[in-house]
């Protein structure tokens, strides 16, 4: 028992040491998040399919937001800014009509396997297949040219200054080598070969080519994005210096059938990140499971489209009254759940949501049809009608009725379609509802006037902003071309009254064909806003009833995005509001979390979050996400005081070569909590974060032995200079050999501690097990 005595607290300390090491391997190797976004609907693919061409009806490219090719520029509708992608910058030249773009170096198309280098001729091809086969940009777009392998030059026929910002979002999904031979076809084809050659165009199966950080494989019910090889990701990484995409290798994107969320879609399926548009009573339920709820507006302002072919329809005091009888604080309360608001009224008449967040001079324009029944009365009466017990009657001695159309599987809008009917009878005029399956809702009843009342959005309801209205400018009320010929339709012109009175007329098309063509914020933009503002208050299209709320729906353990809430407004909406270009809205919101914005799982310090706090945000990202200049402490997101305190962040992997770069100001200080990259041979490796002293620090395997060139580089942060890169480099053998010196040390340390045990326990004059020394444990009581 003496020997045994001796030695266990030697094999304490062992213990401790090999759990030590299994902590810190558990921990290099901890199970990153695995990402499982929800979409509804159901998923419709097949290997014959042309859904990776971009000029198919049915594309993934554009239509379902399945594709991860980048766009020559971000475009942030909050801010109406522009942030490089696949383009490095961009010279305009308004006098001559032109545009010239220069793009990125380094970047390639990837289908898994094979790779083919990004170059101007791929920009061409998708421009110039869509000019000339689909009058894309038209009239405007005049000609498109490649100048070398990275700069291609659009010509006008007349110049726009939103034009650009138009074609520098559109994603390039076209790699010239695969559209080749159509390229050729289309570029010596008369005009009546070009219409024989557009179901060509369309129906070509192209291969499956992306261009992002991602690449894509389909297996119904599930769209899957996969990281692509470190060795593309260093190229990407100049796009993306804020990424956590290391965190992120896969993203499953599950089509989950039907037209709408459900609770089964989300808790117990695995799935945690999803946009959804579940009841109050469902959100609530779902934030007591661990999943974090983010209510944004989802800029969906609708309300009551009004067919002016019924009688008394077409009278403007009808509509008027209509829009007066409703208390849209009823409505909205019929929906939500005490606590938590996912609508709120809207009584403008134009899709500005929250209008609040727009110029104060539009009120002048504007009428807010807030609930004022007696007023509603009285103009009705000064127009003829008759109120008898308590119901409606036209001039004409007919009771006062009405229908409301209702999308069937729109829960939320059908529950609060039915409080308006109840409102609208308890006013007098008795309305009934009648609910129409989606899809014929949308084709048939609406386009061919099947209804007298229906639901359906408000004009500019996508507009995220009054800078980037213009692109939600073709949202008309809804062109009804049914027989009668009377209705909303964007080609003729209305007569309406300004408000001080003056008549004027107001034509969509011709509206929206000047105001492509206006500097946003302009006062000929201003003007051209006002005048829709006016013709959209006094005509009354649409009845305005309510704006949304989208909830994005995450595991919050996945995904850390606490760090937004100090934020300004625009910069919160930007990083948190599913996608960033307002033709991609939905599930594309998580790839841009981790590639644009920094996100990263629960414990981790967002590389742009510490950017944001330490100022050393690029002037130009700094715009893109509405950062003011001379960000103030009031700014300063709340999370990162927190987090700055901790630890600093080090990536370490058990591996054969050992990395470190020190980052220094020109004044020689530390900067701490800087990104660092890696580099063997030019391909990327690996990032860390520097601690307080400056250094940053890898470790890494080479996948081959042998000699490599290792370097590191600051990663987005250009106030600071690298000051010393320390690289010891050797073979993958010597790698292995020395992977087993720390058990080695263990072992020795382990026969020393028996051998001197031992030895002690021979010693003369070592005292007996009963004599202990008084308040002392034998071994044998523990």
């Amino acid at each position: 028992m003496a020997k045994l005595s001796a030695i266990i607290p030697v094999m304490v300390l062992l213990l401790a040491f090999f759990q030590g090491s299994a902590t810190s391997s558990a921990s290099s190797a901890q199970e990153l998040p695995k990402v499982m976004a929800a979409v509804s609907g159901t998923l419709v693919y097949t290997s014959t399919m042309p859904v990776w061409n971009v000029f198919s009806p049915n594309n993934y490219v554009t239509t379902t937001p399945q594709s991860p090719d980048l766009p020559l520029m971000f475009y942030n509708p909050f801010t109406n800014a522009l942030l490089p992608a696949l383009a490095t910058s961009v010279a305009e030249f308004p006098r001559n009509d032109t545009m010239l773009v220069y793009l990125r170096k380094g970047l390639y198309w990837y289908n898994g396997s094979a790779t083919l280098p990004f170059t101007a001729w791929d920009v061409y091809t998708e421009f110039y297949l869509g000019w000339k086969v689909f009058g894309w940009y038209s009239p405007y777009l005049s000609g498109i040219r490649v100048i070398d392998a990275t700069a291609v030059e659009f010509a006008f026929s007349t110049w726009s200054p939103t034009l650009p910002d138009l074609i520098l979002s559109t994603q390039i999904s076209t790699p010239y080598s695969v559209w080749r031979t159509l390229l050729d076809q289309v570029q010596n084809a008369t005009s009546a070969k070009l219409i024989a050659l557009r179901p060509r165009v369309e129906s070509f199966l192209q291969p499956p080519w992306f261009l992002g950080p991602y690449y894509v494989s389909v297996l119904p019910p599930y769209v899957i994005w996969h990281l692509e090889p470190s060795s593309l990701l260093y190229g990407w990484g100049t796009v993306f210096p804020y990424h956590t995409w290391q965190y992120y290798r896969e993203v499953v994107i599950w089509w989950t059938g039907g037209v709408g969320e459900t609770m089964d879609d989300v808790s117990p399926t695995g799935i945690n990140w999803e946009v959804s548009d579940l009841s109050p009573a469902e959100y609530q339920v779902l934030q007591t499971t661990g999943y974090a709820l983010e209510l944004e507006p989802a800029y969906n302002s609708w309300g009551i489209l009004v067919n002016p072919a019924f009688y008394p329809l077409n009278l403007t005091g009808v509509r008027l009254a209509l829009a007066l009888a409703i208390n849209r604080t009823e409505v909205v309360s019929s929906w939500n759940a005490d606590g938590l608001r996912v609508y709120e009224p809207q009584s403008i008449p134009i899709g500005f949501a929250p209008y609040s967040a727009y110029p104060r001079w539009l009120d002048a324009y504007v009428q807010n049809f807030s609930y004022d029944p007696a007023r509603a009365s009285q103009i009705l009466l000064s127009l003829g009608f008759k109120r008898m017990g308590g119901l409606w009657y036209t001039p004409q001695g007919q009771q006062f009725k009405l229908m409301l159309l209702l999308p069937s599987q729109w829960t939320d809008m059908d529950t609060m379609g039915e409080n308006i009917a109840s409102q609208l009878t308890e006013f007098g005029i008795v309305t009934t509802t009648r609910s129409e399956d989606l899809s014929t809702y949308e084709s048939v009843a609406l386009p061919a006037g099947q209804f007298q009342l229906a639901i359906w959005y408000l004009p500019l309801y996508q507009a995220r902003s009054f800078s980037s209205a213009w692109v939600a400018g073709n949202w008309w009320p809804y062109d009804l071309e049914y027989v009668s010929g009377k209705g909303w339709s964007p080609n003729e012109s209305y007569p309406f009254q300004w408000p001080n009175g003056t008549l004027s007329y107001f034509n969509f098309d011709d509206w929206y064909s000047r105001v492509v063509l206006e500097e946003p914020m302009s006062a000929a933009y201003n003007a051209s806003f006002s005048q829709l503002a006016a013709f959209l208050s006094y005509e009354i299209p649409n009845i305005p009833i309510a704006a949304g709320f989208y909830g994005v729906v995450f595991d919050q353990r996945a995904y850390n995005v606490s760090w937004l809430s100090g934020l300004p407004n625009l910069t919160y909406q930007t990083l948190l509001y599913p996608g960033i270009n307002p033709f991609f809205v939905g599930q594309d919101t998580v790839l841009y979390w981790f590639t644009l914005f920094g996100i990263g799982p629960q414990g981790f310090l967002s590389p742009l979050a510490v950017a944001i706090s330490e100022r050393s945000v690029s002037p130009r990202f700094a715009a893109f996400l509405g950062l003011p200049t001379g960000l103030s402490s009031h700014y300063k997101p709340v999370a990162i005081s927190l987090s700055l305190s901790a630890s600093a962040t080090t990536v370490r992997t058990k591996g054969a070569v050992r990395l470190s770069a020190q980052l220094t100001y020109a004044n020689g200080t530390p900067v701490a909590r800087a990104m660092v990259i890696f580099m063997s041979n030019g391909t990327w490796i690996g990032s860390a974060t520097t601690a307080s002293n400056g250094v940053a620090e890898l470790s890494w395997i080479p996948e081959t032995p042998g000699n490599a060139t290792l370097t590191a580089a600051m990663e987005s942060f250009p106030s600071c200079v690298s000051r010393s890169v320390t690289i010891t480099v050797i073979s993958e053998e010597a790698a292995t050999s020395l992977y087993w010196v720390p058990y080695l040390i263990a072992a020795v340390a382990v026969g020393l501690g028996i051998f001197w045990a031992v030895r002690r326990n021979e010693r003369p004059d070592r005292k007996k097990e009963d004599e202990t020394p008084q308040g002392s444990v034998p071994w044998e009581s523990v």
